[in-house]
């Protein structure tokens, strides 16, 4: 799966731009779920076998719905060729929210040492212990990733 599910890039797309966003659960039928999606003037309808799957269907659709529209906007180029952690840190460059990563401390022998690090974006703190600080980076992106969304759109 995806680091950013149709539904997160979505959300991420239309908090930058400043769009309503609305999705409403319709009834289910024969065990297939629906969701109705509005984005500013863009109404979907898409379905899936459970209601996440659903849910991203929709965010697909209007995503593929907003690329027609916009086929020169940054946001939409093909991102084939970068990696999911590349496609994070643009999209946190556009909303200007650079992480910034802290140095915290390590522990443990030579053969098991142990390295602390934080990640910081905005008022959001994520602490990561691993075993390498490469590692280290790559685990702080991808909770970044998870969590960081979220956030901005809960304000």
């Amino acid at each position: 799966m995806p680091l950013l599910t149709p539904t997160v890039r979505l959300n991420s797309f239309a908090l930058s731009r400043k769009l309503s966003v609305l999705y409403t659960e319709q009834e289910e039928e024969d065990s297939v779920f629906k969701f109705k999606l509005k984005c500013d003037d863009i109404v979907v309808e898409a379905e899936g076998k459970n209601k996440q799957q659903a849910k991203h269907n929709t965010a697909q659709k209007v995503l593929d719905v907003l690329k027609e529209r916009f086929p020169n906007d940054p946001y939409f180029k093909d991102s084939d060729d970068i990696s999911p952690e590349e496609e994070l840190h643009e999209r946190l460059k556009e909303m200007c929210l650079l992480p910034k990563f802290n140095y915290v401390g390590e522990e443990g022998s030579a053969t098991n040492r142990l390295y602390t690090v934080q990640c910081v974006v905005k008022s959001l703190v994520i602490e990561v212990v691993a075993m390498a600080t490469t590692r280290v980076v790559r685990i702080t992106i991808k909770t970044k990733n998870l969590k960081l969304f979220s956030l901005e759109l809960l304000g």
